[in-house]
This record gives structure tokens, C-alpha cells and sequence, in this order.
């Protein structure tokens, strides 16, 4: 049986099922709300959350109904935590008219129950989404060049008194302070998590990305691993599934020889090892794809037609595709195969 396919439009969100029964109506619930700005599976497929304009609807896929509406009408952004267990929603930020003191946007809620766990401010939509390990056991976000740290789903203690909720302080685990710190990356294999973060030069110094093992944060040596690097405007960092490597993917908005600017791919190793990728045509990188092996890389580059290469973690090309019209490179689960 083929899977069904869900589709978000100006008519609503509807389900329908996949070849051979494509012409067969889907029995899902029809959210027929125009207002459905967003929406969001998680990770394994099992839950579906999307905002109406009136609620966020979290939905069981499998049972094929609604489990729970939270009253969230302003939701704009939504994402699930690997796992499944929480859903975090952030709404456009927005200050109290009377006291002119900012709102919480960023909240935290238990899937199973629906109980909001956890209420936040997040003023910018850039990297508005709490990064969690794959087990669930880290979670991570910035705040004020801080990377704040909470474990096994302990959010901060929560009271009722008079019919209110209150909230007890926070649960933070432990903090890491990044002198203006814009892009972080926790890794999702651990434990040991590896958390690495990165900050933008200045005045002449380059940009690093730090490499530290949680939570082990204290001292001028306490990185495990660091790269340094000039143009770049916004780095993307991509761990492989060990976590014993990540890929740095560096962007110039514009530069000398484009107007569309530069890319640089870098590598860096959680045992301190780092290189540059040697890209063997010049032009955008399109898409980076790491092994499910963890043992090597592919990367599709170059103007059109694009190449297409597999690297070991020394960063030597073992593998060249050669050019074609492609734009992207993927693994099979088991490593065995790229498409």
C-alpha cells in the first residue's frame, strides 16, 4: 500500500492516497480552514501538527485523529522534537500595551498530554527552534550569547496557586557563554553531545566555530575542536550521525568575483582535526549529504552541469561523479547506495 500524501492550501489540509488507490478518497479528517499557514510531521511519520488561525491541532496518524488542540491561534512556525515527545511553536513577538513588556512567543508542549511545559520570549525568527539531541536527554537554545542547557525534559518547575500558573525559575542545566555567538549546532548521537558554536569576525579577526564537549565548558581550553575562516556571512553546520565530524559550510552574500557571493566547505573533526574541502569546480555548492556510515561525504557543486564527488573524512575525493543536471545526492539508509 502506497503511503498517502498530504497537501496544505488555500482550501485547507487534506490527505490523499498514493498509487494504485490515488483516485480513491482518503478517510483523513478535512481541516477546510483557509488560514492554514503551517504545518509539520514528526520525524517518523506518526504525528501531524498544523495551525487553522483559530488553534494547532496535533493529529495521530496511524489512528487517523485529532488528539489534541492547543490554543495557540498565532502560531507561525511549529517543529517536533526528534522523538516525537514535544512540540515547539513560536508566534511573531509582540509587547504588552500596557506595560510595554515583551511576550512570551516560544513555547514547549507535551504531545501526550497537551500541556504547555514551558513559555519563552524569542524575539527573532533566525534560529527560533530549540535544538534537541536525537534521544531527547539535550536541549539547547540561545540566549544572549549564551547557549542554555536543559535536560530529560525539565523545562523549569511549574506550580498552581489561585487557579494561576506559575512558574518557578528555570531549569537550566548548565550555561555556555560565546562572546556574540549567532549559529550553534548540537549533535544528535551522545552521549558525549557535542555542541559546537559559531562567531561572526570583526575588525579584522575571522570567524571560528568551537567544537566543546557537553558539559564539559569551563576553561580557555575547553574546546575540543576549532576552525577559523574569513567571508563568511552565515555558516551551516552539518554533524554526521556519530557526531565524530561536521561540515561547515561558509557564505559570502556577495563578493569581488559574484554578485551571488562565495561558498567554502570545511571539515572539522570532534578530535581537533580540521581541513579545507577542496572542491574540484568552481560555483555554488547545491547539497552536502553525510554517509549513514559516518566514514565519508557527498558533495554536489560547481555551475551547471554540477559535479558531483564522495569524500573520506581526510577530505580526498574517492569517488567523481563527473557533471551532469543534478542538484542533490542521497544515501540509502544503510550507506550502500546513493541516488
Amino acid at each position: 500500500m502506497a503511503l498517502p500524501i498530504t497537501l496544505r492550501g488555500s482550501a485547507g489540509i487534506w490527505m490523499i492516497n498514493g498509487p494504485p488507490n490515488i483516485d480513491k478518497p482518503h478517510d483523513f479528517p478535512r481541516e477546510t480552514s483557509s488560514k492554514c499557514k503551517v504545518m509539520v510531521f514528526s520525524k517518523d511519520g506518526a504525528m501531524l501538527a498544523w495551525s487553522n488561525g483559530d488553534c494547532v491541532k496535533i493529529f495521530d496518524v496511524a489512528a487517523n485523529k485529532v488528539l489534541k488542540e492547543i490554543d495557540r491561534p498565532r502560531a507561525s512556525l511549529m517543529t517536533f522534537s526528534p522523538k516525537g515527545t514535544y512540540l515547539v511553536i513560536w508566534e511573531l513577538y509582540t509587547v504588552d500595551k500596557a506595560t510595554q513588556n515583551g511576550l512570551p512567543n516560544l513555547s514547549i508542549y507535551d504531545v501526550a498530554s497537551g500541556q504547555c511545559l514551558k513559555t519563552l520570549i524569542q524575539k527573532k525568527v533566525t534560529h527560533w527552534n530549540p535544538l534537541f539531541s536525537d534521544d531527547e536527554k539535550i536541549c539547547c537554545r540561545n540566549v544572549n550569547n549564551e547557549l542554555h542547557f536543559y535536560e530529560d525534559g525539565k523545562f523549569g518547575e511549574r506550580l498552581w496557586a489561585f487557579q494561576a500558573l506559575l512558574f518557578n525559575g528555570d531549569e537550566i542545566k548548565t550555561k555556555l557563554h560565546l562572546q556574540k555567538v549567532t549559529g550553534y549546532s548540537l549533535s544528535g548521537a551522545g552521549p558525549p553531545y557535542m555542541v559546537a558554536g559559531y562567531v561572526p569576525g570583526g575588525k579584522g579577526q575571522p570567524c571560528f566555530v568551537r567544537v566543546y564537549k557537553y558539559p564539559n565548558f569551563g576553561g580557555p581550553n575547553a574546546a575540543v575542536a576549532n576552525r577559523t575562516f574569513f567571508k563568511a556571512d552565515k555558516v551551516e553546520m552539518l554533524w554526521n550521525k556519530a557526531s565524530t565530524a561536521m561540515l561547515l559550510l561558509t557564505t559570502t552574500d556577495t563578493s569581488e568575483s559574484s554578485y551571488y557571493g562565495d561558498q567554502g566547505l570545511h571539515y572539522l573533526g570532534s578530535n581537533g582535526e580540521s581541513s579545507l574541502v577542496h572542491l574540484g569546480k568552481n560555483g555554488p555548492v547545491y547539497h552536502i549529504e553525510w554517509s549513514p556510515k559516518s566514514t565519508e561525504f557527498c558533495v554536489v557543486y560547481g555551475f551547471m552541469p554540477a559535479k558531483a564527488t564522495i569524500y573520506n573524512m581526510k577530505t580526498e575525493p574517492v569517488f567523481d561523479f563527473g557533471t551532469g543536471p543534478r542538484n542533490f545526492g542521497f544515501y540509502n539508509p544503510q550507506g550502500s547506495n546513493i541516488l
